[in-house]
């Protein structure tokens, strides 16, 4: 086997620290001002829906700065999930990925990614949608009232069930098997309501 010299495994490292230091500051930059948003809110007027590999082939279509703000959309999704993930947020799953719904200005649009023989990410603009995140949600790094409430209820629990298996000897199977259909019974309740 081909040894790679100390010098080009150098230059592959700082080339990967590069790369990860300019999507930080993509990131930065998509949470600190509303230009990426609002170059994406212009965009899906002609191009209501697009995945990053649309252009893949035929990369003269769109403008450089264009082709390179498809390529970012990525990072705007991994601000989401974070903002999500932070915020006891869910994403719409399906067999095929996940995604989120954004809106600003009641512009509203599904920012998720696909996977097959690869993964591609998309944007798509829709009709409003009943929980769709705010946009300057995203970028204001303050938790939010819901966020603080969810935490200190989630404190409530973890202490309650401290309580049963420590003082009350309850087998934590007991404490699944509740939560499992405590679950399940909401998931009816929800497909109840849509009815």
């Amino acid at each position: 086997m081909k040894k790679v010299s100390e010098e080009r495994l150098k230059k592959m490292q700082e080339q990967v620290e590069k790369e990860q230091l300019r999507k930080e500051t993509v990131k930065k930059d998509m949470l600190e001002s509303t230009d990426y948003i609002d170059w994406l809110i212009a965009f899906t007027k002609e191009y209501p829906i697009f995945s990053t590999e649309d252009w893949l082939y035929n990369e003269e279509d769109i403008s450089k700065e264009d082709l390179e703000r498809v390529h970012n959309l990525p990072l705007l999704f991994e601000c989401i999930y974070s903002y999500a993930d932070r915020n006891y947020l869910s994403s719409t799953l399906d067999e095929w990925g996940e995604s989120f719904s954004i809106n600003k200005d009641d512009v509203y649009m599904n920012i998720g990614y696909n996977t097959g023989q690869g993964t591609s990410f998309y944007c798509e603009r829709t009709d409003k949608q009943e929980n769709s995140i705010y946009f300057y949600s995203i970028m204001n790094p303050n938790t939010s009232m819901r966020t603080m409430h969810i935490e200190h209820r989630l404190e409530q629990i973890s202490d309650d069930i401290k309580e049963l298996l420590v003082n009350f000897k309850v087998p934590v199977e007991y404490i699944h098997e509740m939560v499992s259909n405590t679950e399940k019974e909401t998931e009816l309740q929800k497909q109840y309501i849509k009815k």
